[in-house]
């Protein structure tokens, strides 16, 4: 019967319950998330796919993991799958399914395991990303692999044309696994984590630019949380400027007489010194108009 529980949110949600209905599993019961109001919702729904497919779903802040154990249990499902859900499952959930419990990762496993993967593999310049099918148990994003897929991103990448990419190949990989799915189970490989971070959650303060830092690592930065995410950031005058668009200025070789910080407007654009090189502007803020030239708060 392929008796199935989802936990799902985000693009990467969506498409997995379309997979899902597309290979005839028996969904159940979706558990997804209450849109956070303070956040800019740029993705597609759950809850709306859910109730267009009359699928039951519940909202996992109007419930607990105790509930829903009791919920789930009743189901007795064969296999339950997590895309993008936001929370840490507990043991007594992890056991339920008969088969497997399953989570899309959006990175090439045991690389980047933890949250906002798409965020960091940005910031911290990765050429190469992936998004991995993974079994599920008690340690964070690292449970047997199941299936992965690679690609390459670019310098020009940024959140939005990641985000596709990591869906689009977790399509590809619903689409290998789900017609044969205990077999691709049985064959699934261990990970080897030892020497592999878990990356913690990112809120809107860590986009704090330290000029001090080198060129390359504020790029990155910038790009990495651009919108629709919160944006890097810096003050002058104690007045916060949003930066959501920067490059490197390759032009300058010389070392810079200025402290790191300092700013000043060069026909279209803005540059800034940092600790190592000089930093380009390209989009900003326009809640307040700087001068020609001045120091950014360096910390």
């Amino acid at each position: 019967m392929k008796k199935t529980v989802a936990f799902a949110y985000h693009n990467i949600g969506v498409s997995g319950i379309k997979k899902l209905i597309k290979y005839n599993y028996k969904l159940k019961l979706v558990v997804t998330h209450l849109d956070n109001k303070d956040e800019k919702i740029w993705f597609e729904s759950v809850s709306k796919i859910c109730r267009k497919k009359n699928i039951k779903y519940i909202y996992f802040e109007k419930t607990n993991f105790s509930e829903l154990f009791k919920k789930i249990n009743l189901i007795k499902p064969e296999y339950i799958f997590s895309f993008y859900f936001r929370k840490i499952f507990p043991k007594k959930i992890i056991s339920l399914p008969s088969i497997s419990f399953m989570n899309m990762h959006g990175s090439y496993l045991p690389n980047y395991r933890g949250a906002a993967p798409l965020n960091w593999q940005l910031i911290c310049g990765e050429k190469k990303g992936g998004v991995t099918l993974h079994k599920v148990n008690e340690k964070i994003d690292a449970g047997e692999i199941i299936c992965q897929k690679s690609f390459r991103i670019s310098k020009n990448d940024n959140p939005l044309s990641l985000s596709k990419k990591i869906n689009k190949k977790s399509e590809i990989i619903l689409d290998e696994i789900l017609p044969n799915i205990d077999k691709k189970i049985q064959n699934a490989k261990k990970q080897t984590i030892k020497g592999y971070k878990v990356f913690k959650k990112r809120g809107p303060e860590d986009g704090k630019i330290f000029w001090k830092d080198n060129v390359i690592k504020i790029n990155n930065l910038v790009r990495g949380v651009t919108s629709p995410f919160p944006g890097a950031f810096t003050f002058y005058k104690n007045n916060k400027i949003i930066i959501w668009e920067s490059r490197i200025d390759y032009t300058k070789k010389e070392k810079s007489t200025k402290r790191f910080g300092y700013f000043y407007k060069n026909k279209q654009y803005y540059k800034v010194v940092t600790g190592k090189g000089t930093l380009i502007i390209v989009k900003m803020s326009k809640d307040y108009l700087l001068p020609k030239e001045g120091v950014f708060n360096s910390e």
